[in-house]
């Protein structure tokens, strides 16, 4: 089972490679895995981290307000 949205990157870029000269026969098995493990390379390093910050407002710093 392949998800929708890596096929259609996979099929894209078949497409690109073709329009741009850069597929002149057919694709062979190989080549096909060459490109998956290059998409899922790119995707690895989209990837985005979130660090959350320990000690920040808490409801009890609005008391020191009132002074």
């Amino acid at each position: 089972m392949v998800k929708e949205d890596r096929a259609a990157d996979i099929e894209n870029r078949l497409i690109m490679l073709a329009r741009t000269g850069q597929l002149r026969a057919k694709v062979t098995e190989e080549q096909l895995k060459e490109l998956l493990n290059a998409i899922a390379e790119n995707k690895e390093e989209e990837k985005i981290v979130i660090s959350r910050r320990k000690g920040g407002w808490d409801d009890d710093d609005d008391d020191l307000l009132d002074l």
